[in-house]
């Protein structure tokens, strides 16, 4: 079986059929981006037909030893470490994989990370969805740099077992398919590329945000940054391209939320500090903002570009990890490696600013990236089509 190509639709009646079992690991995915994700893929299967069961993990054993753990190897000897690629546990999870979805009688078990699956055994087929294997963020992301041994160790073989037991890997970004397949051996047959959407409801149209482009364009042009790591998500560069346009005379605000940025920055004349911000008021600020500017580091496939999208606001960034996958350089937005001065940013972006039709041809084509590509629809129809394909081909349908 093929699955990283289009794949014809199964009938509404076979999807009807289908059981999933969806694999939530609370804790590991604890985090607002990835809790909304589960949210957000479970009403999209279910509108796609599906019949989809939660299994939720919660149970975590030893759950002090691991946090005892966490604090001395990241707090006092500032080690990257994952209590969740421990061995223990992992089999722990797997134990709880297979019979929760044996009981419930699942058709298939679809994980949200390789985690919950890596010593999963079962006869259900099994597939996961991922924005990134293991070594896709050893030595990028601050929570897995400095690694011991060990936990290195740990990382690589939870990737090694999740891909040996899963029929279906599906990553969110043809850069992560491309590391699983390079780093550990991915059969390419059964690796699996589909976009992630948005966490917000999307309750408006093409007019709405044609719209919205008139206000977006009004004096002081309004620069968005959200994130809750400041250094990995290039705040200071952002900060760095709104001093660059307010030098050169363009009425600019950038508005930063998620975090508390340096001493300095909030008594820049430019800056609005907003704090941490519920989902319905990022949704608002997304609304209101002339450019979402989140120039990161080190990012895999960030769900509030695909809110941006949904707004039709074009995003600011760089050409990294599968950034280049969701945003376009030129077409939904602007990309710029580190070898790119603020001042040149700055100079591209003012230009783009002062031309109402380059600002409201990346405004709409964002949009339009959103209705094809960026939405959950688009992606539980591919991943429902994906999973019949796992359960038939078991059966011998």
């Amino acid at each position: 079986m093929r699955f990283d190509h289009a794949l014809p639709s199964i009938s509404p009646t076979r999807i009807r059929r289908l059981r999933i079992g969806l694999i939530c690991l609370h804790g590991a995915i604890n985090i607002p981006s990835w809790l909304g994700n589960a949210d957000s893929i479970e009403a999209a299967l279910v509108r796609q037909g599906a019949d989809v069961v939660r299994i939720d993990l919660n149970n975590e054993p030893r759950s002090l030893l691991y946090k005892a753990k966490h604090v001395v190897l990241r707090k006092m000897l500032k080690q990257g470490y994952s209590r969740h690629r421990e061995p223990a546990l992992l089999r722990h999870y797997g134990r709880l994989v297979a019979s929760a979805a044996a009981a419930r009688k699942v058709d298939v078990i679809l994980a949200l990370t390789a985690m919950p699956v890596a010593e999963a055994e079962s006869d259900i087929p099994i597939a996961f969805w991922n924005d990134a294997p293991f070594a896709g963020m050893l030595n990028w992301y601050p929570t897995f740099s400095g690694m011991g041994q060990g936990p290195i160790d740990h990382g690589h073989a939870m990737e090694r077992g999740a891909h040996r037991r899963s029929a279906l890997a599906i990553y969110s970004s043809r850069w992560a398919a491309d590391i699983a397949v390079n780093a550990y051996g991915a059969d390419p047959n059964r690796v699996a590329v589909v976009a992630f959407g948005p966490n917000i409801p999307v309750i408006w149209d093409r007019d709405y945000v044609v719209q919205r482009i008139e206000a977006r364009l009004r004096r002081p042009y309004r620069l968005v940054w959200l994130g809750v790591e400041w250094h990995r998500k290039g705040g200071d560069t952002a900060v760095a391209i709104a001093k660059e346009m307010h030098a050169a005379g363009l009425p600019v605000e950038l508005i930063i939320a998620g975090t508390k940025p340096p001493d300095g920055v909030a008594r820049l004349p430019y800056v609005t500090l907003r704090g941490f911000l519920a989902k319905d008021d990022v949704r608002t600020l997304l609304d209101s903002a002339t450019l979402l500017v989140l120039p990161s580091r080190a990012d895999l496939s960030p769900i509030v570009f695909s809110e941006a999208s949904a707004l039709g606001v074009p995003v600011i960034s760089r050409p990294i990890g599968g950034i280049p996958e969701i945003i376009h350089h030129g077409r939904n937005g602007m990309l710029y490696g580190d070898d790119v001065s603020s001042e040149t940013i700055a100079a591209e972006i003012g230009r783009v600013l002062l031309d109402r039709s380059a600002y409201t041809k990346l405004s709409l084509n964002a949009y339009m990236e959103f209705q094809t590509r960026l939405n959950w629809d688009v992606a539980a129809r591919r991943i429902c089509d994906m999973l019949a394909t796992l359960s038939r081909h078991k059966v011998g349908v």
